[in-house]
Formats: structure tokens, sequence, C-alpha cells
């Protein structure tokens, strides 16, 4: 990995067939007495700072979500993917097991919060600091946080949460590398039509005509993949995400609904598969082999070369279309290389994460 991406400083991857559409959802708004926008924003700003330090797992009984796609977390490692039923090891949100004596503490660096016009869900993202107190030191790691809330009641919940540390593609990384995600559908027509909005921002040809909120922005594998429209910006539209195509391998698509068919708001969670562009696209490799990640079957001589992608997309229904308002992909991390990155010749064990002391 390059040296420019130390993660801390030691100081101190074709669609999946739809499930089909569940029953009409309950409007648990409470549209009848009006909350102000800034009253929800605050809100909202301390159910995510709040949410770090407590580190609850997803509430899976929202009414205003599909249970058909349910809720959806994506962490950093391999493993670490929860979505609707599939419950893999993101039950926690941070990375690298600890024990309870282990002091941890979390820094919000860049939060950003985007309201839904009709006010019933909101879309968020952060730089945090993740930090690791070890033997009267600090190891500093940087990690990157998006997620979409909607308003049950009168409180925010999570419906999606994606984690990544940021780091550009290694020789590791194969199209069998992380969990695949089950696919499940709530609209298979909503769907189609998310699809075929995304297919601009999968192609490496630029620009890309897309159909983007006044202020969309997108996080790519790579720490400085971090794209913008809005303000005079049009980075998302003219900066690919990956040098070659992507492919959708699985994806589950679900909505934000207010009761009364109103749909608003629609998110997209699952695995691409990219093309590696250190590969000529003649060669025909196999993955290595990796007993310690979930593999899948490599199907085609494309997937042969491809890597795994994580993703997640939020999208806003403005008048008849959909427009994406956030991206989120990532490459994941194993522990090993996130805690040897972190704590190098000190890093003693893991599972929980051991720290061997410099002698006094």
């Amino acid at each position: 990995m390059r040296a420019r991406l130390a993660v801390a400083v030691f100081l101190l991857g074709c669609p999946g067939a739809g499930r089909g559409k569940g029953p009409p959802l309950a409007d648990t708004q409470g549209t009848d007495e009006p909350v102000s926008r800034g009253s929800l924003l605050r809100d909202l700003e301390a159910e995510v700072l709040d949410g770090y330090d407590r580190d609850e797992p997803l509430d899976v009984q929202l009414r205003v979500i599909d249970p058909v796609v349910g809720a959806a977390r994506i962490g950093v490692g391999p493993g670490d993917v929860w979505v609707g039923e599939q419950v893999g090891l993101a039950t926690s949100r941070w990375p690298l097991a600890t024990d309870r004596t282990t002091d941890l503490d979390v820094k919000s660096k860049k939060l950003e919060l985007h309201l839904a016009a009709d006010q019933s869900a909101a879309w968020v993202s952060d730089e945090v600091s993740w930090r690791i107190t070890a033997c009267d030191r600090v190891a500093v790691i940087p990690l990157r946080f998006t997620a979409l809330y909607v308003r049950d009641g009168d409180r925010w919940s999570a419906v999606v949460e994606h984690l990544s540390y940021g780091r550009p593609l290694s020789a590791e990384d194969h199209a069998g590398f992380g969990v695949p995600i089950e696919p499940a559908v709530a609209d298979p027509a909503i769907a189609e039509a998310l699809d075929a909005g995304l297919t601009p921002l999968l192609l490496a040809a630029r620009p890309a005509a897309l159909d983007l909120t006044p202020e969309a922005f997108a996080l790519g594998p790579d720490v400085w993949d971090e794209l913008r429209t809005g303000s005079g910006s049009d980075e998302l539209a003219a900066t690919p995400l990956w040098p070659r195509d992507l492919r959708i391998e699985q994806r589950r698509v679900g909505l934000v609904e207010r009761g009364g068919g109103k749909t608003t708001i629609a998110y997209w969670v699952g695995t691409l598969l990219a093309p590696r562009p250190d590969v000529p696209a003649t060669a025909q490799p196999e993955p290595p082999d990796d007993s310690a990640s979930a593999r899948t079957p490599v199907r085609d001589d494309a997937d042969a070369q491809a890597v795994r992608l994580r993703a997640t997309f939020v999208f806003e229904r403005t008048g008849t279309s959909w427009a994406l308002a956030q991206a989120h992909l990532s490459l994941p991390t194993d522990d090993a290389a996130l805690a040897g990155a972190a704590f190098g010749g000190s890093l003693a064990g893991l599972n929980p994460l051991r720290v061997t002391c410099p002698p006094r």
C-alpha cells in the first residue's frame, strides 16, 4: 500500500432477481405537527454523533421501509456485511475486535447533513478518526462514513450505513474478496429505473449525463476519490469512479415510504465488479486463493479480471425521475492489513487486538 495512505499515526462485486413488492407501509411522519428544518437537522446531528459512542445494532423493525429489503450495514472488513436477514459480521460499526479494557474514541471531523425535500429522510457523510489507546500511545485510523436515516415517528433511525477505509487497489484484491450480498427488491420497476440511472456513473467515459440532486456527493475506493456537484462544480459528472466500466453483480433496492403510496427516497446496496486497470483485457488470470475470505466462483473471463467493490447509493425522486444524491464505493480491508498498518511491529495479535508495549 502506498506510503501516503498510512492508516494511522502511532503517536503518543448482474442484478439479482427481485422478491416482489411488500404490503403498503404506514405513514408515521406526524405531518399534522410540522417540525422546522433546523430542529430536524439538530436532532439528526445529535443522533449521528451519539450513535458513534453507542454503536448499536441496526433497527430492523422500522415501519417506513419494506421488510423485504430491510436495513443494511457495510463495514470495513471483507465479512462486515449485514443486510436484511443476512447478518454477517457487521453487528458492530467499527473494525478490529477489542476487549473491554481497550480505550476507544471516535472523533467526527467533517459531518455533513442533507435533508430530503419532504423531510422524510436524510443522508449524511463524515470523516471520522477512530482512535485506539495502547501503551499510553494513540493509533489514529481514518475512516469514511455515509448513511441514510429515516424519520420514523419522532426519531431518526439509520437504514443504510457504509463505513470504509480509503485505499488504492492492491495485488491481493480479487472478485471473490468480500461477502457477496443477497439480492432483494421492493419494487422491480423502481429498481430498474435506478439501475438505468446508475449506468452513466458506472462508465469510465466522461463527461456523463447524470441526473443528480443539487448537492450530490460520491466517494470512490481510494482516499482521494471524493466527488461533488453543485456550487459551480461538475466533478461527479466529469470524473469516473473507476478507470474501467463497472458492472453490477448483486443489489438490494429499498424504498422509504410515508404511506398512501408516497415514495420519494430509494436506496441501493450491492456489489460491483470492477475490471483491474493493471491487467490487460486479453489476460485471464485466476484470483489468488484466500481461504480466510468468503468467496464465490468466478463466473467468466471478465470476472476473472475483476475485483469486488461494495456500493451504496441514495436517490431522491425529483418530479418523475430519480436523482442520485449520494454514492459510496469501497474496497474491503481485512483486519490484519488494517492493524498491521496502524501498529506495525507492536501488533501482537487479533481477535481481540493485542499490542506489545515497548520497554520503558
